[in-house]
């Protein structure tokens, strides 16, 4: 069944799109450095701990989430996303579309990565798999 089926892959959508918004923004800045260089894993580094935190602050906020939580537990979803993205845009050339099809390509990866995280987690009876945010903050 197509689309996003829980909270997992909501949450790692996020984290995609807002990796790879972050990832054209520095783009189009002209903060580049070749692939395999140590500058470009400091960017990619730089763009997983941007997306790590906004992403956090933004559902722990909103959704009433627990923030040390979510930030321990998206920490490695978030490296992985910002290296894959980084090096996805240095692909694409500098223009004005390149923020808007970076995020729509960080949407698809994160929900990709998050029913592989979901997949891994089933087995876990700690781990319960609830369906789509549906929480009211006006409602508590």
């Amino acid at each position: 069944m197509p689309g996003i089926r829980n909270n997992c892959e909501l949450i790692h959508a996020y984290l995609g799109g807002f990796a790879g918004l972050f990832s054209a923004f520095l783009l189009m800045m002209g903060a580049t450095a070749p692939a395999g260089t140590s500058d470009s894993v400091t960017l990619s580094l730089l763009t997983a701990g941007f997306t790590l935190l906004f992403v956090t602050t933004l559902f722990s906020v909103f959704y009433r989430q627990s923030f040390w939580s979510l930030l321990f537990s998206l920490a490695l979803s978030s490296v992985i996303l910002g290296f894959l993205l980084y090096y996805v845009a240095l692909l694409f050339t500098t223009d004005l579309g390149q923020p808007f099809i970076l995020f729509l390509i960080g949407v698809f990866l994160g929900i990709f990565l998050g029913r592989v995280v979901c997949r891994l987690c089933e087995g876990d009876p700690t781990v319960k798999n609830t369906p789509l945010i549906a929480v009211n903050p006006l409602d508590r």
